[in-house]
């Protein structure tokens, strides 16, 4: 594959396929070739494969022959509890978490209702004013047309009163 990304003349096609045999095709490449040793010699290699199963790994598989003791064993089980003791510590806090955030979304939801009648509330208010201010709109612009007739009514008295005055 490599040959022919060369020849086509595709660099990226041949450095990937340089890759894929570098990385994922030599590995599998290994693993068929120790199956087939150990099929024919019959023997199975248990510790090779362990190492390479936990490879830079602290884990260390339990000793089942029994020569450890139950160390090996103790220590699995206790770290196992201590795992489950951190889960529900973390369980208890996410409750705790959960509930606080619950009382206050309570809160906030009471916030906002008591918000909303005080809108409503000023919302009546409002429209309350906007009658009165309209009501005392009218008056006013009433009051002014009748000011308005009496100042007309009172020029034409004085005209009428200086025209008698000019005729005696």
């Amino acid at each position: 594959m490599e040959k022919l990304a060369k020849e086509g003349g595709d660099n990226f096609q041949a450095a990937e396929a340089k890759r894929l045999a570098d990385h994922e095709i030599a590995p599998l490449i290994q693993e068929v070739e120790c199956a087939l040793r150990e099929r024919e010699s019959g023997v199975v290699m248990i510790e090779r494969n362990r190492t390479e199963l936990f490879a830079g790994s602290s884990y260390k598989a339990p000793n089942l022959d029994g020569n450890d003791e139950g160390q090996m064993m103790e220590a699995l089980i206790q770290d196992s509890d201590d795992l489950l003791l951190e889960s529900q510590a973390l369980c208890a806090q996410s409750e705790q978490i959960g509930l606080s955030t619950l009382n206050s979304m309570g809160m906030q939801r009471e916030q906002l209702h008591s918000a909303h009648e005080n809108i409503s509330g000023a919302r009546s208010t409002v429209e309350q004013a906007r009658g009165l201010l309209k009501n005392l709109n009218h008056k006013a612009l009433r009051n002014k047309r009748f000011l308005y007739f009496v100042i007309a009514i009172l020029i034409i008295a004085n005209i009428c009163v200086i025209i008698a005055i000019i005729k005696k």
